[in-house]
């Protein structure tokens, strides 16, 4: 399995563990994770709008921590 595949798959296993430890600072910290690993993937993808989405979403749960 390639790399950027395996990124992609924990990436989403970590947003997916994230709700679940809210508000707390693990929850936060997965939530950026997660998305700043399915962000690599959706740059291999060329989906900048799901780029642009993430980029957001990590900056506002970062604010958070």
């Amino acid at each position: 399995m390639r790399l950027i595949n395996v990124m992609g798959w924990v990436g989403a296993c970590a947003l997916a563990l994230a709700p679940y430890h809210m508000p707390g600072v693990r929850g936060y910290w997965l939530a950026c994770v997660g998305l700043a690993l399915l962000t690599a993937q959706a740059t291999r993808l060329r989906a900048w709008n799901l780029v642009g989405l993430n980029l957001v979403s990590i900056v506002g749960y970062w604010s958070l921590i």
